[in-house]
């Protein structure tokens, strides 16, 4: 849920890596968006206030589970957002934008996780890395607190599931193991994180089959907030090992068109299960 928080006067045009941004955004044009970790700020019922840019509202049988379809002004598509437990969200979304979404976003104290087989958009930290979010990809975002709100736009089409896990919940999910993760993980555990780390990474085959498998799940109730959790903390441990790797410097990225090939046949091997085409076809 919006909360307030203040934009800057002025946006520089220019990356904090030096290169041109690809989405300037007028300061004005800016939503804010302030992310707490307290599953509460974010429950809704039916007959609650929800966005403008909302259309209707679905109630998935938890007060922190809910899905939105957007308004067509807005864009066309929807978002589901599952609160699993104070500091632990995952949100599973499509949606077609039908112009940038441009927000000011503070996240003090949380990792963030996006999986998508399209999308595009950028991510712009006050202190730190700048993402490239266009097409598909995987990203980490690690925002120690006390710095002041990065700049998101997000733009075209997006098919995607974002992870947001707080400090706290994170200590909790690897109490006694931190040993496990990678060094950047353990920095910003340590509370010794100075700036805002942003990573893109590989986009494997187990990350593609968990963003399919969110988004075709056909359970209801507490049975699809299980499933989701599940989900979630495999999408993460995937993550973490890729970003350990990165570390050391082992893999190589899949190209684009490697990626787009990977989801043409995983599309055309669902449609054709029952009689599937051969590996060489």
């Amino acid at each position: 849920r919006p909360a307030p928080s203040r934009a800057p006067a002025s946006r520089n045009p220019v990356a904090a890596a030096g290169r041109p941004r690809r989405f300037p955004v007028p300061a004005a044009d800016l939503q804010s968006l302030a992310l707490t970790g307290a599953v509460d700020d974010y429950m809704l019922a039916e007959d609650e206030l929800v966005p403008a840019e909302v259309e209707s509202f679905e109630s998935l049988g938890h007060p922190g589970h809910y899905r939105m379809h957007f308004a067509k002004g807005f864009g066309a598509g929807y978002a589901e957002f599952c609160g699993l437990a104070d500091g632990f969200f995952v949100h599973i979304g499509e949606v077609t934008f039908a112009e940038p979404y441009a927000l000011s976003v503070s996240a003090p104290g949380m990792l963030r996780v996006r999986v998508a087989s399209a999308g595009d958009g950028e991510y712009v930290a006050s202190r730190g890395d700048t993402l490239d979010i266009k097409g598909p990809g995987a990203a980490t975002i690690l925002e120690p607190p006390g710095l002041p709100p990065a700049e998101a736009v997000f733009a075209g089409h997006n098919h995607m599931v974002q992870i947001y896990l707080h400090h706290d919940a994170l200590k909790l999910l690897y109490a006694g193991n931190e040993q496990d993760l990678p060094a950047v993980v353990r920095a910003f555990l340590a509370g010794s994180l100075q700036r805002t780390v942003a990573r893109r990474l590989p986009l494997d085959a187990a990350l593609l089959r968990s963003l399919e498998r969110l988004h075709a799940c056909p359970l209801k109730g507490h049975g699809r907030r299980l499933f989701i959790q599940s989900r979630a903390i495999e999408i993460l441990c995937h993550m973490f090992d890729a970003l350990g790797q990165e570390e050391g410097s082992v893999f190589v990225e899949a190209s684009a068109l490697t990626t787009r090939g990977v989801l043409r046949a995983q599309q055309l091997l669902m449609e054709n299960f029952v009689d599937p085409p051969s590996l060489e076809e």
